[in-house]
C-alpha cells in the first residue's frame, strides 16, 4: 500500500521538476544574452569615444564641400545672368538703331541682279549674293530697293502711279524724331501738331496739307502692314525699305480697312490733348490703323535710358561670389 502511495506521489512532481528546469535553463541563456549585449553596447561606446572626432570631422568636411559647390553653382548662375543679360542689351540695342529718329539707310545699286517680276514696265530683281530686291523701270533706272515684301508693296503702287494711298500710315524723318499721321488722299493728310509747327502753339489733330506735313522736304515713307507686322517703305529710290518698326505691340493689332482708318482720323480731328510721352503724333496714326495706341519712339527713349542704366550698373555687381 505504501509503495503504491508514493509511487504515484513521485510521478505527480515528475512534471513540475521538468518545467522549474526549463525555466532554469530560460534564465540561464538570458543572462547570457545579456551579456553579450551589454559587451556590444560597450564596444559601441568604444568606438564612438575613440572615433567621434574622426566622424566630426567628416561630417564638417562634407558640408564645407557642400558649401563650397553651392557657391560656385550660383556664382556660375550668375555669370550666366549676367551674360544672358549683355545679350538682352545688345538686342535692345540693335532695335533702338532700327531707324527710329535716325537717318535711314542709303543701299548701294551694286549687285548681281536677276529679274524676278515684271509689271506695267516695271520689274523685280533679286541680288544673286544677297537678299536684297529692287525694282527699275524700263530703261533699268533703279525706283526703289529693299526687302522682298517691301518690293512688291511698292512694286504694285509703282505700277499704279502713286506712292501713297488714303488710309495710309504715314511719317517723316525730323532732326532726331519721326512726325506720324494720316493720309486721307487727294494731297491730304490729318495728324497732331500745332499750326505750322510739330510743338508750338496750339496743339491739336488737324486736317492739313501734305506740304505742311512734309515741310522742309524730310524723307517720307508709309508703313506697310504684312501680316500685321509694320515695315518702313521709303518714297526715294535709295533708301532700303522693308526695315520694321521696333517694339511694335503687333500681338493686341486688328488692322483697319483704308476707309476705316480715315473714318477714326476724322472723327478725332479737334481733339486738343496732346502729350508727348502720352498721346502723340505716333499714338494717334497707329491708333487709326490698328486700334492700339503706342508709340515706338516712346519704348526707344525708355529703353535707351534702361540700356544706360543697365550698362553703368554691370561694373559693379558681385559676378564672382567666389572671390568674396
Amino acid at each position: 500500500m505504501e509503495k503504491l502511495l508514493f509511487g504515484d506521489w513521485e510521478d505527480c512532481l515528475n512534471p513540475v521538476e521538468e518545467l522549474l528546469d526549463g525555466l532554469q535553463s530560460a534564465m540561464e541563456e538570458f543572462c547570457e544574452n545579456l551579456s553579450e549585449f551589454g559587451d556590444t553596447i560597450g564596444e559601441g561606446l568604444s568606438y564612438m569615444e575613440e572615433n567621434w572626432e574622426d566622424e566630426l570631422d567628416t561630417i564638417s568636411g562634407n558640408f564645407l564641400d557642400d558649401m563650397d559647390r553651392a557657391k560656385e553653382e550660383l556664382s556660375e548662375g550668375i555669370e550666366e545672368s549676367l551674360e544672358d543679360l549683355g545679350r538682352e542689351l545688345k538686342d535692345i540695342g540693335e532695335q533702338i538703331g532700327d531707324g527710329i529718329g535716325q537717318l535711314p539707310r542709303i543701299i548701294s545699286e551694286k549687285g548681281d541682279w536677276e529679274n524676278a517680276k515684271e509689271l506695267h514696265g516695271f520689274c523685280l530683281q533679286k541680288d544673286r549674293l544677297s537678299n536684297r530686291y529692287r525694282i527699275v523701270d524700263s530703261a533699268s533706272v533703279q525706283k526703289a530697293i529693299g526687302s522682298k515684301e517691301a518690293m512688291e508693296a511698292r512694286l504694285d503702287r509703282l505700277a499704279k502711279g502713286h506712292f501713297l494711298e488714303a488710309g495710309d500710315v504715314i511719317a517723316v524723318h525730323r532732326p532726331g524724331y519721326e512726325h506720324y499721321g494720316i493720309y486721307i488722299g487727294n494731297g491730304r493728310v490729318i495728324h497732331y501738331a500745332g499750326d505750322g509747327s510739330d510743338f508750338l502753339g496750339p496743339i491739336c489733330i488737324h486736317e492739313a496739307d501734305f506740304s505742311e506735313f512734309i515741310k522742309d522736304g524730310g524723307e517720307c515713307f508709309y508703313l506697310h502692314f504684312q501680316e500685321k507686322l509694320p515695315i518702313k517703305i521709303y518714297r526715294s529710290e535709295k533708301l532700303y525699305s522693308g526695315d520694321k518698326l521696333p517694339f511694335a505691340n503687333t500681338k493686341e493689332y486688328r488692322i483697319f480697312s483704308p476707309e476705316e482708318t480715315v473714318k477714326r482720323a476724322r472723327k478725332r480731328v479737334g481733339e486738343e490733348e496732346y502729350n508727348l510721352i502720352f498721346r502723340n503724333c505716333e499714338h494717334f496714326a497707329l491708333w487709326c490703323k490698328t486700334g492700339v495706341e503706342e508709340s515706338t519712339q516712346v519704348i526707344h527713349g525708355a529703353m535707351q535710358c534702361l540700356a544706360f542704366g543697365l550698362t553703368c550698373a554691370l561694373p559693379i555687381l558681385p559676378y564672382d561670389l567666389s572671390e568674396q
